[in-house]
């Protein structure tokens, strides 16, 4: 028997997708047995929810001049139904198709999901109206056209396919990001040098990313060692001898977040160090930290007096539908959306129409106030391309046309001028700035390059960065061909550039993870100088502080987990039952308990 597995393929036009087929040949003689085998593989698709039918027909003629019969197994045409199968039955034995199915999976999700909200829309509408609302009012607040609802509550039409709503196939895949099949690259070891040493020491150079298994482990920024970072499944294949050194500068201000990386790595004790610890403050160099505070200029702040309106405007009806707005804690108010998509009745969707606007609005305040006029912009040209009802909603209210009249004057955020002041006095020194934005950083590069202080942009890899220019680009700055380097994240953690004399935060940011990784990137190996730029009366402000208190709160929670461990007993927060699959250590791991820990300031000598 010879068998064979055909992946949904789209229609030419791209708007629907063909089913999902398998073959296989049997020797006419035997068709009985090919009936049986067909047979029970549709009722194994059966318990996994899958529909499928078999079909029989002429085969082939096989060298030998046997005849054959070909059997084919259809999978049912439903969208419901493609994507239970291609969720369950996977193409392992073809890359190629495992991926083609994966993105048509995601395709068909896409799908299903639209056609899900035009039809819970639909009845929404004819609810309203029923209330009394004319179809220009139910348009106002769920964001739909006039006449698609009055075809809706008058015509009594229902929507049907989704293919006039959402890009054809093709259209779609190329916006998308590639995906990929497989969890890790691998990669060979370029060289490998011994050091001497009581054990063995060996230095890896690999190209690209890599995988490797040693038998103790150093990590190095062991806060990323939670969920599915590659530090965890590392981990929990080492040797049932390892040991685990974790090293970090931010372990993060949250108790669960800290016992999380604990429980990934092993980890049985903790030691805290400052730069005023007698083994650590040889090796460190001093930083200051000044900050600077900037006021918005008249036309701003015009343009944030509109935006509060828009704020108080969406925030009120969010309150008046029983979800009043946490404005003033970015996290929380991201997990509204959760809870609003929680609600078991279909008024879930205009609920969360309004939380999208409001979101966007926030936004827009957020880029106006830390970041100014530009950025601003080139959001509201982006919500302009959008076809969502939230966006149209938004592009509608008369505050905006407002902001877009005042944003046209072109004004620059105070800080750029600041900024600008800042480094004409420092002419000849290493310096990062750190920015959130693209588009923010793209602007400070050409209003640096413009004024005479040569500066590049670091950036992930996006709109045409790639490895390469990254790498020529921190090469340079090591060499000194430029003096500022203007970064986003991605400079944040793993740069390595010794000589930098100073770091500036074109604005605060409310993770203390992330606002200490910063700074960590001056006085590395000499004195250097911290600035942060802060526009008075705004985010920059609630940022400031929320990050100050998150890196107390860290200090206070790491202080009370050492005390516990050193008693010889789990931190309070480790003593409730972990998951046994995720965070047991291999049983042999016990057969060799570690010496108990020394009382009072101990060394790193003591665990050796």
């Amino acid at each position: 028997m010879s068998a064979e597995g055909h992946v949904p393929t789209p229609s030419k036009k791209g708007r629907t997708i063909f089913v999902c087929r398998l073959s296989f040949y049997k020797d006419k003689k035997i068709k009985e047995s090919g009936i049986c085998y067909a047979t029970d593989l549709i009722k194994l698709f059966k318990k996994v929810g899958v529909n499928a039918t078999y079909s029989i027909r002429k085969g082939n003629l096989r060298k030998d001049g046997t005849e054959t019969l070909r059997f084919d197994i259809t999978i049912g045409n439903s969208i419901s139904n493609q994507i239970a199968f291609l969720r369950n039955i996977l193409f392992i034995y073809s890359n190629k198709k495992m991926l083609k199915a994966k993105t048509i999976l995601v395709y068909l999700l896409m799908k299903r999901k639209e056609l899900e909200n035009r039809r819970n829309d639909c009845i929404l509408s004819n609810k309203l109206h029923k209330r009394g609302l004319s179809a220009s009012d139910i348009s106002k607040i769920t964001g739909i056209k006039d006449h698609t609802i009055e075809t809706w509550i008058y015509l009594g039409r229902k929507p049907g396919q989704t293919s006039i709503f959402i890009p054809p196939y093709n259209e779609w895949k190329n916006s998308i990001p590639i995906m990929d099949t497989t969890p890790f690259v691998w990669t060979k070891i370029k060289k490998t040098s011994e050091l001497k040493s009581p054990e063995y020491v060996y230095d890896l150079t690999v190209k690209d990313n890599s995988n490797y298994f040693a038998n103790n482990l150093l990590v190095h920024n062991c806060h990323r060692a939670i969920g599915d970072y590659a530090y965890t499944f590392i981990a929990k294949n080492l040797h049932k001898d390892s040991l685990f050194v974790a090293l970090t500068a931010s372990p993060g201000g949250r108790s669960d977040r800290i016992k999380e990386v604990l429980e990934n790595l092993f980890i049985e004790n903790i030691e805290i160090r400052t730069s005023s610890d007698p083994d650590v403050s040889p090796y460190v160099q001093k930083s200051s930290v000044t900050w600077i505070p900037i006021e918005l200029s008249p036309t701003l702040l015009l343009i944030k007096k509109e935006l509060d309106l828009l704020t108080s405007k969406y925030a009120k009806r969010l309150g008046e539908m029983g979800f009043p707005p946490p404005l003033k804690h970015k996290g929380k108010f991201l997990q509204m959306r959760n809870r609003i998509l929680a609600i078991p009745s279909n008024i879930k969707y205009t609920v969360m129409v309004q939380y999208s606007v409001l979101l966007h609005v926030l936004h827009m305040s957020e880029l106006l106030e830390t970041q100014g006029v530009q950025p601003l912009e080139k959001y509201i040209a982006k919500i302009q391309e959008k076809e969502t009802k939230s966006a149209r909603l938004l592009l509608h209210e008369p505050g905006l046309s407002k902001i877009r009249e005042y944003a046209s004057t072109g004004a620059l955020h105070p800080k750029l001028g600041r900024l600008v002041e800042i480094l004409k006095g420092m002419k000849g020194k290493k310096v990062i700035v750190f920015a959130q934005y693209r588009d923010q950083i793209k602007q400070i590069e050409d209003l640096l390059n413009a004024e005479g202080i040569p500066a590049k942009q670091f950036v992930g890899k996006k709109d045409g960065i790639t490895r390469k220019i990254q790498e020529a680009t921190i090469a340079e700055f090591r060499e000194g061909k430029f003096e500022v380097l203007v970064a986003s994240s991605i400079g944040e953690e793993g740069l390595d550039i010794p000589k930098v004399d100073s770091v500036i935060f074109y604005e605060p940011i409310p993770s203390e993870i992330r606002s200490i990784q910063r700074r960590g990137r001056a006085a590395r190996l000499r004195k250097g100088e911290i600035f942060v730029l802060m526009t008075k009366a705004t985010r920059d402000e609630a940022y400031h502080y929320s990050s100050k208190r998150k890196e107390e709160r860290m200090k206070s929670i790491l202080s009370k987990m050492q005390k516990s461990m050193k008693k010889g007993k789990p931190p309070k927060e480790m003593q409730k039952p972990a998951d046994p699959i995720r965070a047991a250590p291999p049983a042999a791991r016990t057969q060799n308990p570690k010496p108990k820990a020394q009382s009072g300031q101990t060394k790193m000598s003591d665990f050796l």
